[in-house]
């Protein structure tokens, strides 16, 4: 089970410029890249495949170097032909303390399945100070009514006054995006297998 604060297919998002450590950018002229905070095993969850370095660790707290993982789509933009794993970038503006790159990550499609992958960069949720609310991600064989139930009684134990709503299936994801599409299957990336429907997501509030 995993966490966010966005999803692929355009469930929540925020952007941020992002200047490489030594490039010569004007602030107005810097970039702006989609990111996302993530907690858990958001990841393995949503079989996004890790391509090289590492995941993130108990140790990436607040008061541990600031890390970060980016995507294959990031990596080339900004490191073509270039291992990206230890560059570091300012996020935010040139002032801003530098982030590590740590991981580096397959793609996903974070507007629609018809458009192509965008620049993406995910920061710890324990290295921010915010959202202060998230999508909760998790993996289930079970019906729709069973996972979303299962999903409750994990939210209640951690804090009964959090509010879960907006319950949904990867497959209702896909369908909300690209509504002419019903085939019950669902595939992140068009280089991935198709993988049955048994992600169960839904957003609370911290």
């Amino acid at each position: 089970m995993g966490a966010s604060y966005a999803l692929p297919l355009g469930r929540g998002s925020f952007s941020r410029t992002m200047i490489p450590e030594g490039a010569e950018v004007a602030e107005n002229e810097a970039p702006t890249i989609g990111g996302n905070i993530i907690f858990g095993d958001y990841f393995a969850t949503l079989g996004i495949p890790l391509l090289g370095g590492r995941k993130f660790t108990a140790d990436d707290r607040i008061e541990s170097p600031p890390v970060m993982l980016v995507n294959e789509t990031l990596a080339s933009r900004f490191w073509p032909d270039e291992d990206p794993l230890g560059k570091r970038v300012h996020i935010g503006g040139p002032d801003r303390p530098a982030v590590t790159v740590v991981g580096l990550v397959g793609d996903v499609r974070s507007g629609s399945m018809d458009a192509e992958p965008e620049p993406r960069y995910y920061r710890a949720l324990e290295q921010v100070s915010w959202p202060d609310a998230m999508f909760v991600a998790m993996r289930s064989a079970g019906t729709a009514e069973e996972a979303a139930a299962g999903l409750r009684r994990i939210v209640t134990r951690l804090d009964a006054r959090l509010p879960l709503t907006d319950v949904t299936t990867a497959a209702g994801l896909i369908e909300s995006s690209v509504p002419h599409r019903g085939s019950g299957r669902w595939c992140w990336q068009s280089s991935a297998p198709c993988r049955p429907h048994w992600h169960w997501l839904a957003s609370t509030a911290w």
